[in-house]
């Protein structure tokens, strides 16, 4: 009974392990917002070292860019330069498109 038991959380230990290190791979949660002036970039508590963020024009040309990191105070980049036109954002695993 008592060796049961120190199985039992032996390997709930390891299992709860292996999902904490799973997590840790994961891509943090943003959310992309498009203003006239402005991309905001609004992302979870997930620590992040450094990404890449791209907005590209419709023919796939990176058209401004911008590298963000944990230490980041301005989450935002400003589009209100970019001429008309239809538009892509790159930021991690996420692409939003818009139109200026």
């Amino acid at each position: 009974m008592k060796t049961s038991f120190i199985i039992i959380v032996a390997l709930s230990f390891f299992t709860s392990l292996s999902l904490s290190a799973t997590n840790l791979h994961q891509e943090p949660y943003i959310k992309v917002v498009v203003t006239p002036q402005r991309i905001l970039l609004i992302t979870d508590e997930t620590p992040i070292a450094t990404m890449l963020v791209e907005v590209k024009n419709a023919e796939g040309k990176v058209v401004l860019e911008k590298l963000f990191s944990s230490k980041s105070t301005d989450w935002s980049m400003c589009i209100a330069n970019l001429p008309a036109g239809t538009y892509s954002v790159t930021a991690g695993d996420k692409v939003t498109r818009f139109v200026r």
